[in-house]
């Protein structure tokens, strides 16, 4: 969330959103609404790529006139090329460490996080401190709830015979990140409020998440409906803190508007 990087001081170097009219800085130059209302007619593409290895170089570089060791955290490798291209500029390097988070944008964000506090509150060293995210990455809760399919055809992820299908019987997918790779948990039936609450519920049910900080991911959706889904969340669970996040312009494109969910780490 934009308070917390600037609260905390986090250095961020953006994804860059790329269409026919050119490319944008995501965060600063364009998010997911941008994106959502260019591509909403269908004539329009667009797509998230990750910043290049020279953008990288630059970025590490110009935080070590700062600091004297990096931990940068990417989103997972499966998504995008960012991994590769830091692990790339990392070479350059003998004291920046890259983390491959295997989330996308706000379960990256879990780990910065926790990162953070590691390092600031506990005073942990760099290297413990990477060893404890690979193991914290493992218990992270990363799902999203999807209100069409239209979007998951467009992008070609799906036909659009099954979209329709989809559509006809009100069909909602789960989409779940497994070791790094987004996948299908599970489908929910029915109109948008009924699934949203199921789909609350069915992910707040378990004792073990940590009440700490739950992150609610969304794209194009209205405060009204945030409100709602605020509401849910208090009557199955508390949380000492909630951030709703607009999902990152990867999400976006391919789970379309309406789409949101709930990302947490179990203890």
């Amino acid at each position: 969330p934009r308070e917390l990087v600037e609260k905390l001081h986090i250095p961020v170097l953006p994804y860059v959103v790329h269409t026919e009219r050119g490319d944008f800085l995501d965060g600063i130059e364009t998010d997911s609404d941008g994106v959502l209302s260019y591509i909403k007619d269908g004539q329009h593409q667009a797509k998230s790529g990750a910043p290049s290895v020279e953008a990288y170089e630059s970025f590490f570089a110009e935080l070590l006139t700062r600091s004297q060791y990096i931990i940068h955290i990417t989103m997972t490798s499966s998504a995008s090329r960012g991994f590769e291209y830091a692990s790339q500029a990392a070479r350059s390097f003998y004291n920046v460490i890259i983390v491959d988070s295997a989330q996308l944008s706000s379960g990256t964000g879990l780990l910065v996080l926790a990162a953070y506090e590691q390092l600031v509150n506990q005073g942990a060293s760099v290297y413990t401190v990477a060893e404890k995210l690979e193991a914290l990455k493992k218990r992270l809760s990363t799902s999203f709830v999807m209100d069409s399919t239209d979007y998951l055809a467009r992008s070609g992820r799906i036909s659009s015979r099954v979209s329709a299908f989809c559509k006809a019987l009100l069909l909602h997918p789960v989409i779940v990140i497994k070791k790094g790779r987004m996948t299908v948990g599970s489908i929910k039936i029915g109109r948008r409020s009924a699934v949203w609450k199921r789909y609350i519920r069915s992910c707040l049910k378990s004792g073990a998440i940590d009440r700490r900080r739950l992150f609610v991911t969304y794209a194009g959706l209205t405060p009204d409906d945030l409100e709602v889904i605020q509401e849910e969340v208090n009557a199955c669970m508390h949380f000492e803190e909630i951030y709703f996040v607009k999902a990152s312009p990867a999400v976006s494109i391919n789970c379309g508007p309406g789409t949101f969910g709930l990302l947490f780490a179990y203890r």
